[in-house]
């Protein structure tokens, strides 16, 4: 099974650089349009259902997609993007100022320490695994399934299913509207990562990259 993991388009809190995580922020002109490219992008794959965020963000993101799949779209509240708590509107520039202190007990265990009235990475990467399992045991007849998420989300699983420590979803990006794709061997009950971050559907010259969650 293919599991295709595509970060939702882009937002205006993405042009600001601010933290969205929880906060239901929708998608601006530009967000619109890279999901018209990844839909295009996957035209003629084989997704047999989508699982979506339900954050609008995510969720205008795979119904744009969808038009050109024509499936079902779950919606799991599981795939959400990551509760960043009191930081959540805020720049990192300025959180790295406002929160100084509390950053350095952060990144002393950032898998288990939580943002200041959020969650942590290790719940996060409970409540998106939670899905993942979800999908490869009741879509075992599916060739091709598609997930639309968060980049928070989609890096925990990538770094899990590759074996490295949460810190280091720093060494690569999931730019807005781009696809990562795994697999899952059902015999062998394992998953494997087959891409990160392809952004090949995009025009380089017109793609901006925006890291803010």
């Amino acid at each position: 099974m293919k599991i295709y993991l595509v970060r939702h388009g882009q937002t205006d809190w993405n042009n600001e650089f601010r933290l969205q995580g929880s906060k239901d922020i929708e998608l601006n002109k530009t967000g619109i349009e890279q999901a018209e490219k990844v839909g295009a992008r996957l035209a003629n794959s084989n997704i047999k259902k989508i699982y979506s965020s339900n954050l609008q963000r995510a969720l205008k993101t795979a119904e744009v997609i969808n038009k050109y799949i024509n499936t079902d779209i779950i919606i799991k509240e599981d795939i959400q993007e990551m509760n960043l708590g009191e930081w959540e509107g805020k720049r990192w520039v300025d959180i790295q100022i406002e929160y100084a202190e509390y950053l350095e007990k952060w990144f002393e265990d950032i898998d288990a320490c939580p943002s200041p009235g959020g969650e942590s990475y290790n719940d996060l990467k409970k409540r998106a695994f939670s899905v993942m399992n979800d999908i490869v045991k009741n879509e075992l007849d599916a060739e091709e399934v598609l997930i639309v998420s968060h980049g928070a989300v989609i890096k925990t699983i990538l770094c899990s299913i590759l074996n490295l420590d949460l810190k280091n979803r720093r060494n690569f990006e999931i730019h807005n509207g781009s696809l990562s794709v795994v697999e899952y061997n059902i015999e062998k009950g394992i998953f494997t990562v087959l891409s990160i971050n392809d952004v090949s559907h995009f025009e380089v010259d017109k793609f901006d990259r925006y890291e803010a969650v």
